[in-house]
């Protein structure tokens, strides 16, 4: 299927079999491989949409088929996403399908109803509802995905609302470190400094003897012990005992 994609004639060939199947599972397959390499399909047949074993693929395909589906067609689309995302009769799947369709569609009126994803009680559905946010960015997203990540308990659901807040973490530590080493500076003190990751820092000790020896006699003064644990554990492993 992916081969046949990948030519004008066989994108031809996979439109037509997504509106001629009748197998749940293989327009399952179909829908998959169409939405993976980005064939708009925007005629789907509405029964796709009712079945729970197919609507998932059939959300997401038909939401990023939207640019080329006719304007009455997505207003019918978007109104039905909101609806799978709200119900709490439809599975995990079919919500997070929703949720991430509504953000390929960037409705913008789903901010409100994403933002009520959040506290939904499948993790599927509130990873798929962060991911969703973190893509429209619409106003207010970062201060929501803030205080999600501070409540969340599911590892990968706070590990993705963390990572989307990345670039603005990071920019504030580096601005809060600044504002201490000029104090520093000022007092008089010569300060050597750095900004890294744990992943940088090991990477970058095993190619550098100075940096090796300066985390090999690092010690935690102040801050998030973990992550300090965290990298006293990686560089033992990759550097000394690698």
């Amino acid at each position: 299927i992916e081969l046949l994609g990948l030519q004008k004639r066989g994108r031809e060939l996979l439109r037509a079999s997504l509106r001629e199947e009748s197998d749940p599972e293989a327009f399952r397959r179909l829908a998959t491989a169409a939405y993976h390499l980005r064939i708009d399909a925007p005629h789907l047949g509405v029964r796709w949409f009712s079945d729970p074993a197919t609507a998932p693929e059939a959300l997401l395909l038909a939401a990023r088929s939207a640019p080329v589906a006719p304007p009455a067609s997505n207003t019918r689309l978007a109104a039905r996403l909101r609806y799978f995302l709200r119900s709490p009769i439809e599975g995990p799947r079919c919500r997070a399908a929703a949720a991430l369709g509504l953000a390929l569609m960037r409705d913008g009126g789903a901010h409100r109803a994403l933002r009520a994803a959040l506290d939904d009680g499948s993790p599927q559905v509130r990873l798929a509802a962060v991911r969703a946010l973190w893509f429209l960015a619409a106003p207010g997203w970062a201060e929501t995905l803030n205080r999600h990540a501070a409540v969340e308990r599911d590892r990968e659901v706070r590990g993705e609302a963390l990572r989307a807040l990345l670039p603005a973490i990071k920019a504030r530590s580096e601005q809060v470190i600044e504002e201490i080493l000029y104090l520093l500076w000022d007092m008089g003190f010569k300060v050597g400094h750095s900004t890294r990751s744990v992943a940088e820092c090991v990477r970058l000790a095993k190619g550098d003897i100075t940096i090796c020896t300066s985390l090999l006699e690092a010690r935690w003064l102040w801050g998030d012990q973990a992550l300090y644990r965290d990298l006293r554990q990686r560089f033992y492993k990759d550097v000394q005992a690698g």
